[in-house]
């Protein structure tokens, strides 16, 4: 089992201080977030994106993944209408599979949630098609440069679409390329018990060899521990299926200076009391 670190959660500090500083905390990778990087992700140099594995190897820390995907540019979406449109987010992913490759970071994780609901008008099956084209076009590169995309199953509140482990799994089986998989966030794990009565061990059981990675907060939306979300059966089905990737801890930590390095640490501290 490995424990990553979501960057942007470091309102301040650069993405080498970041790495400084998770690595000498004890975590095992960090997850970047590519609208933190650059203000023109399409444009990022390649020098600068082995600049980063590399520093992050000098360091003894990896590179865990890339996620918040299609934050920028403007105007991307994965299930528009408009075909323009879709091709313009292909292109874009093409990008993000360049970061992944370059920086280290091969688990590419779909949140954006704006960026994947249908519109008005149009109903889920067109978007559950559209979203499969997306990817089985992409899917022999992706196995060729060994990334994995890593759907993330979302509130309803925040986005229409993919809003159930379950939804997850009939897209990724049907684009069957062991390319991609599934990302689970125990925020979203805590919402579909409540909801729906799915537990942690019956998501886990649904996602079945799908599940990808993992991350983590508290009911709080900072650091697990910092709050009153009860972890019990998340930690109890981790350890029941013998997980041995990422937990990643992903926060909203805010701007205020220095949160986030205060966040790191108390997420650490929890990851390492109950999993270790």
């Amino acid at each position: 089992m490995k424990f990553g670190i979501c960057n942007e959660m470091y309102s301040n500090l650069s993405i080498f201080e970041v790495i400084d500083h998770a690595a000498k905390l004890g975590y095992h990778g960090v997850e970047l977030a590519p609208f933190t990087l650059t203000e023109d992700v399409a444009s990022f140099p390649v020098e600068e994106q082995r600049r980063i594995a590399g520093y992050a190897h000098d360091k003894g820390i990896a590179i865990a993944g890339i996620h918040w995907l299609f934050v920028t540019p403007k105007g991307l979406h994965l299930t528009s209408a408009d075909k323009s449109v879709r091709r313009r987010t292909l292109d874009f992913f093409r990008k993000l599979m360049e970061i992944g490759v370059n920086t280290g970071g091969r688990i590419l994780t779909l949140g954006s949630p704006a960026q994947r609901s249908y519109s008005r008008g149009e109903t889920e099956a067109e978007a559950f098609k559209r979203t499969v084209d997306f990817f089985a076009e992409l899917a022999s590169e992706l196995e060729s440069l060994e990334l994995l995309v890593c759907l993330e199953p979302l509130e309803d509140d925040v986005t229409n679409f993919i809003t159930s482990t379950s939804s997850a799994v009939r897209i990724v089986k049907a684009i069957g390329s062991p390319s991609m998989g599934i990302t689970l966030d125990t925020h979203f794990l805590r919402w579909e018990a409540e909801k729906h009565s799915i537990s942690v061990a019956d998501a886990f059981r649904i996602a079945g060899s799908s599940l990808g990675h993992l991350h983590i907060q508290d009911d709080n939306s900072l650091a697990p521990g910092t709050g009153n979300a009860d972890f019990t059966e998340f930690i109890a089905a981790v350890k029941e299926i013998g997980w041995q990737g990422y937990i990643s801890m992903e926060t909203f930590a805010g701007e205020k200076a220095g949160e986030g390095e205060k966040m790191a640490a108390a997420g650490i501290s929890f990851l390492k009391e109950h999993f270790f």
